[in-house]
């Protein structure tokens, strides 16, 4: 008499397609990431803020990207990060997808001392981000 293999066919079946939709299907959907690195500076030179604000975490220069919509507008949430000491930047994690930008900047110690003049709505810094060079922009000619 012989034995029905169907349970264990049926198991391997199941096994097969569940392994196959993961391989399948990863990364599928998901737009490419690039990283965005640069510098931000005022007539060459890295914004400062005042050490004893630094020390305290109440003076920072944050960095923020905003991917440009079809109708030009900055899309939410931003990317961001709090700039180096000396200026240096570049977003951790799984980087962005490439296209065009808007590029807010803010110099808090402890208020903007930037005054808005480059924040989500009114900065003239927009930029196309590939990844494959470093972004330089000098607050004083964006």
């Amino acid at each position: 008499m012989r034995k029905r293999c169907w349970p264990m066919g049926l198991g391997l079946l199941g096994l097969g397609l569940v392994l196959g939709v993961l391989i399948g299907c990863g990364g599928k959907g998901q737009e490419p990431a690039v990283r965005a690195k640069g510098r931000i500076l005022m007539n060459g030179k890295p914004l400062a803020v005042s050490p004893q604000n630094r020390e305290v975490g109440i003076g920072y220069v944050r960095v923020e990207f905003y991917r440009l919509g079809p109708d030009g507008k900055p899309q939410d949430p931003p990317e961001g990060m709090v700039v180096n000491e000396d200026g240096s930047f570049e977003l951790m994690g799984r980087g962005i997808p490439p296209g065009k930008y808007r590029i807010a900047v803010y110099q808090y110690d402890p208020d903007d001392k930037l005054g808005g003049r480059f924040d989500k709505d009114r900065s003239p810094i927009v930029r196309e981000v590939t990844g494959k060079e470093d972004l330089v922009i000098d607050l004083a000619k964006p």
